[in-house]
């Protein structure tokens, strides 16, 4: 999505400077993209004189958008596609390659989805994901200056990623607390957590619990 975002910031940014700014901006994808989809082409057939611009994402549940030209000729369509994909007709179509991010978003996009701050050894050049040092390591200083965030880009297992955004949302949620990767001589986690257990009602309390309690307990 990111990328997609970027590519349709340009598109805009190209309609608006020819002064032709879009009244409403659609965006179908998910659950509710069936949903959406009627309600947009409610719309259309009372207002077809609106400048629309409708992203749509990937997915098995993608509406029929082609419907939505048969409505209005200022319908303008964004559709992320892995096939190519025509509306037919006098339609025209043009494809919009979807290239790896830049390396300073790269690093922008893995520090925002990453479940905690990195460590200084994960900065070394020879670190591979997964690994975890015998001691305690220390937090990694990284600050979101332009040169310190494309250094983050050019480490090798960054690279690897290859700066599609689901590899790099995918590893950033993935990283391990130092904690969490060692455990006690006889190889059994211990310790207790605090919890704030909410219920269905809304009221909630603190609770207690081993780092051993399972989700069934």
């Amino acid at each position: 999505k990111t990328a997609l975002l970027a590519a349709l910031g340009h598109f805009i940014h190209l309609r608006c400077a020819g002064g032709g700014a879009f009244d409403q901006v659609y965006w179908l994808g998910g659950k509710t993209a069936a949903d959406d989809f009627q309600r947009l082409l409610e719309m259309l057939q009372t207002t077809p004189d609106l400048n629309v611009l409708v992203i749509v994402t990937d997915g098995p549940s993608q509406p029929p958008v082609e419907e939505l030209l048969n409505f209005s000729r200022k319908v303008r369509l964004i559709v992320e596609t892995s096939n190519i994909w025509s509306a037919g007709g006098d339609v025209k179509s043009t494809p919009m390659p979807l290239g790896p991010l830049e390396p300073l978003l790269q690093a922008r996009l893995f520090l925002q989805r990453a479940a905690r701050p990195l460590y200084d050894f994960e900065l070394e050049p020879t670190h591979q994901p997964g690994q975890m040092p015998s001691s305690e390591p220390n937090l990694a200083n990284i600050s979101l200056q332009p040169r310190d965030l494309i250094a983050l880009a050019e480490l090798p297992w960054i690279k690897a990623l290859q700066g599609v955004p689901l590899r790099i949302v995918i590893t950033a949620q993935r990283l391990k607390t130092w904690e969490a990767a060692e455990s006690g001589p006889t190889g059994q986690v211990s310790g207790r957590v605090k919890l704030r257990a909410v219920r269905p009602d809304g009221l909630s309390r603190e609770v207690m619990l081993n780092l051993t309690t399972t989700l069934q307990e």
